[in-house]
């Protein structure tokens, strides 16, 4: 299958590649995007459905033990340093583990916290 190039936009559902033949603004055939750390006008790359290159650069080019925000799923992003530890997690192009962020609160002004709930199964087994 060949490479689709574009624009990222992101969209109610994600994200969508806007394309040279509809001048770049949105088409019916636009594919879907989901990268973790994408931002409205990168240019991204596709190859059989899956991200290659992100401004020129590929995706796998996260460093571990960073964390990122994910403003399309507005989830909070975790890339370990020992990915060898790590089974399950997202679907993404590198190993990661994505949080939802939920604000605590005990009355309608009141916060009392801020938690992290994971959004896909991991485990993560040191010693294995």
């Amino acid at each position: 299958m060949p490479s689709i190039t574009g624009w990222y936009d992101p969209t109610p559902k994600g994200g969508a590649l806007r394309l040279a033949a509809h001048s770049y603004l949105p088409g019916a055939g636009d594919p879907g995007v989901r990268l973790a750390g994408l931002r409205r006008g990168d240019r991204v790359v596709l190859e059989d459905g899956r991200v290659r290159s992100v401004n020129g650069l590929p995706p796998e080019g996260v460093e571990g033990g960073n964390w990122l925000f994910d403003r399309v799923r507005a989830e909070l992003v975790y890339v370990p340093n020992l990915t060898r530890f790590l089974s399950g997690g997202s679907d993404d192009p590198v190993p990661a583990i994505r949080f939802r962020i939920e604000v605590r609160k005990t009355t309608r002004h009141a916060y009392v916290g801020v938690g992290l709930t994971p959004v896909n199964g991991y485990r993560w087994e040191p010693g294995t």
